[in-house]
């Protein structure tokens, strides 16, 4: 059954390729895309190509996650267009490479706005219409680096255990208003995800932990094979007959998908 799906950070690899195959699927995806994005534009006109291309119902959206404003304006735009929202993905990256110390007070504001709020936003934009509904699904993606060597490892447990846990409680918020909520984790390559390096370089080369220099696989090119694979498993999760676990983990090596448990690291 088709229905309209909403993909955040449609900007990045996996975003796109995911708001891409769903649509194959004879899903209305709207790519939601932030304006302040590096590339905007071109995000937005690959989706537009690729739907004129293969006669998706495929729609570039303007989605900046920023504050519950601008989130609430993108989804709203969404609504208003196409009558509701039946499935939510969001898709979040959790890649921290330096030591705890080297990275500022600030820095650790701005990573829990990203890892953490933004889909706090989502949730809060597009649950009301679900809960008088009764029925949609919300899924949150996080693409965790399986870099090793240039720490962090301390900061990305922490912030996936704080997204695990806040999706365990919608789960168990809303387990009898009709609406699913599932938290999908799966570890990729380091050139899939952004790492966030320290400001601090001093404090960082102090432990001899600076990942800026001497790792070219920690920044290196998008792998778009590994981001279809992804793309694919997740939409053949949303397909599965008999409703969404709680939590699943896509396999590194086969994609395939593995029960979990909330906060796992």
């Amino acid at each position: 059954m088709s229905k309209v799906v909403l993909v955040t950070d449609a900007g990045s690899v996996v975003g796109s390729a995911l708001a891409r195959a769903l649509a194959d699927r004879s899903h209305w995806v709207f790519a939601g895309v932030d304006p302040q994005r590096p590339g905007y534009q071109a995000a937005m006109a690959g989706h537009a190509e690729y739907a004129q291309r293969h006669g998706r119902r495929l729609t570039g959206v303007a989605l900046s996650l920023g504050d519950q404003r601008t989130t609430q304006q993108g989804v709203d735009a969404v609504i208003g267009r196409a009558g509701g929202v039946d499935v939510a993905v969001h898709v979040v990256e959790f890649d921290v490479a330096g030591p705890v110390e080297s990275f500022t007070a600030y820095q650790l504001a701005q990573m829990f706005d990203w890892m953490v709020l933004r889909g706090q936003r989502v949730s809060r934009a597009v649950l009301p219409s679900m809960r008088r509904r009764g029925s949609g699904q919300v899924v949150w993606v996080g693409l965790w680096s399986v870099a090793q060597g240039h720490g962090g490892d301390g900061l990305d447990r922490a912030w996936k255990a704080m997204s695990g846990h806040a999706v365990a409680g919608y789960a168990e918020d809303l387990s009898g208003l009709g609406v699913e909520v599932c938290d999908v984790t799966v570890a990729v390559g380091a050139g899939l995800v952004r790492p966030v390096l320290p400001d601090d370089r001093e404090t960082a080369e102090a432990y001899g932990a600076w990942p800026g220099s001497g790792d070219a696989g920690l920044l290196g090119q998008q792998d778009e094979a590994e981001a279809a694979a992804i793309a694919e498993a997740v939409a053949r999760l949303l397909a599965s007959s008999g409703g969404l676990p709680r939590r699943v983990q896509l396999d590194p090596a086969s994609l395939d998908i593995r029960p979990g448990s909330p906060g796992a690291g």
